[in-house]
């Protein structure tokens, strides 16, 4: 008999229910919390906010790079059939592209970038590893959307991650705007969290690396 407890849980036949966060959003403390990139003040507003962003982080060239590594995927129909690929519904266009640090050695060299992997390590205190990686290529005016959604309640759900012990690393290739398919995101969630409907829809971040902690 399995006695474990489930401190978060979601995909149940009742209503919504909202509850107080266990974990700490900064994982890191003492001198571990010092040891990084991040200031306190920054640290501080990512326990309040829930995120941090940076403008400019990747000069042009880099970016250029990646954003012509995209492009060529698109021409690529072959690469349109290949396990990891996701199509818009009922086209020939590319939504997502799962796993993309397991098929790009540029995407593959992101997820080791020192300057990323420096603050994540901050943040959860600990070593990482990728828990998903995935590109989404959010057209503006064409396509599906994107719910929204917590991603930690879709790895609780879905990858059975035991604790909040992760965050997501998103890099906006394309200028974020209302006419551009943005992303956006919600500030202040941190303190509490939500459970989801039976079907996980409606809640449910481009590319986007989701680290967890060792």
């Amino acid at each position: 008999m399995n006695d474990a407890q489930d401190l978060f849980p979601t995909r149940l036949e009742r209503k919504l229910e909202i509850f107080e966060r266990f974990d700490p959003v900064v994982h890191s403390e003492g001198a571990q919390r010092r040891d990084g990139p991040l200031s306190e003040e920054q640290l501080r507003e990512y326990e309040r906010k829930g995120f941090l962003a940076f403008e400019d982080f990747f000069d042009k060239d880099e970016m250029d790079a990646f954003l012509q590594e995209l492009i060529d995927y698109e021409e690529d129909e072959d690469f349109k059939l290949s396990k990891g690929t996701v199509l818009e519904h009922g086209r020939q266009e590319i939504r997502s592209i799962f796993g993309i640090h397991e098929i790009s050695e540029r995407f593959s060299r992101l997820t080791r970038d020192p300057r990323l992997l420096a603050m994540v390590r901050q943040l959860l205190g600990s070593d990482v590893y990728i828990h998903q990686s995935r590109i989404n290529y959010k057209p503006g005016f064409k396509g599906k959307g994107f719910d929204r959604h917590s991603d930690f309640e879709t790895w609780h759900s879905e990858d059975c991650m035991p604790r909040m012990r992760s965050l997501s690393c998103s890099i906006i290739l394309t200028e974020n705007g209302e006419f551009n398919g943005l992303l956006m995101l919600v500030p202040a969630l941190t303190s509490t969290s939500t459970s989801s409907p039976t079907s996980g829809r409606g809640l449910s971040s481009w590319p986007t690396a989701r680290a967890g902690a060792r």
